[in-house]
């Protein structure tokens, strides 16, 4: 899928994007035990390729909490 992994933590992952009006970005996948955040202008597509190698116990739905800092 073209995702490098940062060198301080092994579970996350990132990519250079760009969007359809050209804006450079990065997509990003966090990986905590069993739960998968995938933050990206689309990330329905990301998902849904991660679905095709993996079993997933619940359908990709956009979060529903926020516990961070």
């Amino acid at each position: 899928m073209g995702f490098t992994p940062v060198y301080a933590d092994p579970d996350v992952w990132y990519r250079p994007a760009t969007k359809e009006n050209e804006f450079e970005y990065y997509d990003y996948i966090l990986v905590y035990v069993d739960d998968i955040l995938v933050v990206s202008a689309s990330p329905t597509p990301i998902m849904k390729t991660i679905q095709q190698a993996y079993h997933l116990k619940d359908t990709p739905a956009p979060p529903t909490d926020y516990q961070g800092a």
